[in-house]
């Protein structure tokens, strides 16, 4: 099995796509849920249950997203500093560069 090595910048750019993602889902779906409960088309109990369970996922779900993407951004920085401060000996091994002094 091949090693493959995660780049920081996508990390990244995926953590942004996520965070925005999360916010457009937020913003946009509940806009679209509304027009189905308007027309009466959930007038019975169960597409009324359906529309709660509908409403309370994209509650959920909207409401992570964002976080999630914040996490992932933070742990692509935390990747970029590491990946730029390291002295790699060999595919297994690495090593810390030792901070500038100066004394």
């Amino acid at each position: 099995m091949t090693s493959r090595r995660v780049r920081p910048k996508a990390v990244i750019g995926w953590g942004i796509g996520i965070a925005l993602g999360g916010v457009l889902f937020q913003i946009l779906v509940p806009t679209l849920l509304y027009p189905i409960n308007d027309i009466g088309a959930a007038t019975t109990d169960i597409d009324q249950s359906l529309m709660w369970i509908l409403r309370v996922v994209v509650q959920v779900v909207g409401s992570l997203l964002p976080y999630l993407g914040a996490s992932v951004i933070g742990a692509g920085l935390v990747m970029l500093y590491i990946d730029a401060n390291v002295v790699r000996k060999n595919a297994h091994a690495f090593q810390l560069r030792a901070p500038d002094s100066t004394d």
